[in-house]
């Protein structure tokens, strides 16, 4: 075995040297060697410093290799690059500018990145950033991964700042909202706590409680289970509104269902358009076909701008041709034709 002499391999690795005229396997043999004893300026245990302007001062193997870089607290911190840092407790950082300050496994790699959250914050890439505590992972460009407890940003300025689980994949892509919170695609948020989901392109789902988006230029900002899903959909009503297909809407509460194309439920309390610019626009209003508007409550109407028909639980504000209801003040079934109200049958 040959090995080099600690003075020796202190000198000339001060004066930028590569070890001239000795074999790798002397260099490893000679690290071997003095395990245990400084090389740089650090307490104890295999405390290695390799490189220029750096420093190997924590306890318990760690390592330091490249320009100014610092591998400061102990028990495996390893640090490799330019203006690398790596703290405590097996964290490493290897690349340019690079920081995994975390204790307890955080792992940093690439240019201008940095994991300074504990327990096992990764950042990868390029400007990446893993702050969050227990697991947050960001990996890709302009990442950032700072919610706590297993937040995961990757891709092209992406952010998963939400606590527990949020997951942001893209580019433009934020997951900010806590407990659950999903992104993925293109400039798509899901802000919205507790199981917000956001997929596709230019979508939004910031609705508390459930709030569903996916397609293209969706939105589901209602809370307690909003949905949207298509293209140009809007789901805002709290509690249940759903909306799916081209330019839909569901902005009423409680219940709001619109499905097809510019279809609208804008009515609380279960209003419910499917068809073609359809509207259900009042408490309780329903209205399926092709251009059609149903701004009575408590009613149904089905067909389309040349036949229709409308059944209502109570006497309309302005009958419409077509239109059926019961009186119950007479105890009748009606009718209007359009001209006058007829009575079909006394009950």
């Amino acid at each position: 075995m040959s090995v080099i002499s600690k003075d020796t391999l202190k000198s000339e690795l001060a004066d930028g040297q590569i070890l001239t005229g000795n074999t790798t396997t002397d260099l490893v043999d000679t690290l071997v060697a003095i395990s245990g004893e400084d090389l740089g300026s650090g307490d104890s245990g295999s405390c290695i410093s390799v490189g220029t302007n750096t420093t190997a001062d924590g306890i318990y193997g760690s390592l330091t290799v490249g320009y100014n870089s610092s591998s400061s607290a102990g028990y495996g911190s390893i640090s490799i690059g330019a203006l690398t840092v790596a703290g405590g407790y097996g964290c490493f950082a290897s690349g340019s500018n690079v920081q995994a300050s975390g204790n307890n496994g955080c792992f940093a790699q690439g240019w201008n990145t940095s994991a300074s959250g504990y327990y096992g914050s990764f950042a990868q890439g390029y400007s990446v950033t893993a702050t969050g505590v227990g697991g947050s992972f960001a990996q890709g460009w302009n990442s950032t991964a700072i919610g706590d407890q297993g937040s995961f940003a990757q891709g092209s300025s992406s952010t998963a700042s939400g606590v527990c689980g949020s997951f942001a994949q893209g580019q433009l892509v934020t997951s900010s909202g806590g407990y659950g919170s999903f992104t993925q695609g293109y400039s798509v948020t899901a802000s919205g706590d507790v199981g917000s989901f956001a997929q596709g392109y230019s979508v939004i789902a910031s609705g508390i409680g459930g709030s569903f988006a996916q397609g293209n230029s969706v939105t589901a900002s209602g809370d307690n289970g909003s949905f949207a899903q298509g293209w140009h959909s809007i789901a805002s009503g709290v509690n249940g509104s759903f909306a799916q297909g081209w330019n839909s809407t569901a902005i009423g509460n409680n219940g709001s269902f619109a499905q097809g194309s510019s279809a609208t439920a804008s009515g609380s309390y279960g209003s419910f358009a499917v068809g073609s610019n359809v509207v259900a626009s009042n408490t309780t209003s329903m209205a399926f076909g092709k251009d059609l508007i149903n701004n009575e409550p408590k009613s149904l109407m089905v067909g389309d701008s040349t036949s229709v028909i409308r059944i209502l639980a109570q006497t309309p504000n302005a009958p419409v041709e077509g239109d059926f209801w019961y009186d119950k003040s007479t105890h009748t079934l009606k009718f209007y034709n359009g001209t006058t109200v007829k009575t079909v049958q006394t009950v």
